[in-house]
């Protein structure tokens, strides 16, 4: 966290940036994104795609002391939350309470800081969006993406 902290100083006087970042994240990334948005000011949007391991039945260790989900109520800036519904490691459930708590510990009202989608017939992304079968809803996720930091990032 504290290296994305401090590269988002860096990313803000890039000359061709709004003066707004965004985060996103695949898997472990995506859990890493929701993190960063959950515990600093320093971004402005986040997306996390198929973040596992976020929800209050997850282990915890030293490192994570609460489960990530636990961490949705230091939210100050929007999410985007996509999940497959076929998915085993980010399940339906994880879904869910992620939406749950967005909506329970939103400040200003039901689904202002976070937004769940959940993709039908779709299991895992990584492994899925490589197979045939599997661009049809990559190609449905990325606009809505791209939508979601366009809205919050220009």
């Amino acid at each position: 966290m504290r290296d994305l902290e401090n590269g988002a100083p860096l990313l803000r006087r890039l000359p061709y940036c709004s003066g707004k970042i965004g985060s996103v994240g695949f898997c472990m990334g995506g859990r890493s994104a929701l993190l960063f948005v959950c515990s600093s000011d320093k971004v402005d949007a986040t997306i996390d795609c198929w973040g596992g391991g976020i929800s209050s039945d997850s282990p915890t260790t030293p490192q994570h002391p609460v489960p990530f989900v636990e961490l949705v109520k230091n939210l100050k800036r929007p999410v985007y939350a996509g999940f497959g519904a076929d998915d085993e490691n980010s399940s339906q459930a994880h879904a869910a309470e992620l939406r749950d708590r967005f909506d329970r510990e939103s400040k200003f009202g039901p689904r202002h800081h976070g937004n769940v989608l959940l993709m039908p017939n779709t299991p895992f992304s990584l492994t899925y969006v490589r197979s045939a079968t599997g661009k049809k809803p990559a190609f449905e996720l990325w606009p809505k993406m791209v939508d979601f930091f366009k809205k919050h990032l220009l």
